[in-house]
């Protein structure tokens, strides 16, 4: 049979139970399905993560690189990782409309303008996915320049 879980999804039983399949998903949106062992992306969200290894891929050579060249080069990434990360919490105002339902909203608010509140930080979060695509890969750039300036030399002893 057809059922909801108390979770959101929405489930087919097969037989006895023994095979289960995830046909709707709010709960992990990106995702399109879920069978035993076997995960579909969403076109967009494949797109996503493809852009975030390349971006990632890129600004780590690209800062390893130029820090042979230019030893104040992090400062340029931490200026566009604070802006990146400014821009995308402003940008969402705060997250103030993440999660809200239009019972938590004021009751001065009509309707109509709890749903409209509610479907804009829905949109701005969904517009605003390219930010971490860059902003990501940012902050994989510093955490491995701190393993390289801290744990490498460590390491290195170790076997020298």
């Amino acid at each position: 049979g057809q059922g909801q879980n108390r979770r959101g999804l929405s489930s087919d039983f097969v037989g006895d139970g023994a095979y289960y399949v995830v046909t709707t998903n709010r709960l992990f949106p990106p995702f399109k399905t879920f069978k035993t062992g076997e995960i579909k992306l969403k076109p967009e969200t494949k797109k996503l993560a493809i852009s975030l290894l390349i971006n990632s891929i890129l600004l780590v050579v690209l800062y390893f690189v130029a820090a042979k060249k230019f030893p104040y080069i992090w400062v340029i990434y931490l200026a566009a990782g604070a802006g990146l990360g400014l821009y995308y919490v402003i940008y969402n105002k705060g997250f103030s409309g993440k999660g809200v339902t239009p019972d938590m909203l004021p009751s001065t608010m009509s309707l109509a303008e709890k749903e409209a509140f509610i479907e804009d930080s829905r949109k701005r979060l969904h517009n605003s996915r390219w930010v971490l695509t860059l902003l990501v890969p940012i902050l994989i750039t510093f955490m491995l320049d701190m393993m390289y300036l801290y744990l490498f030399p460590y390491v290195e002893a170790i076997f020298s």
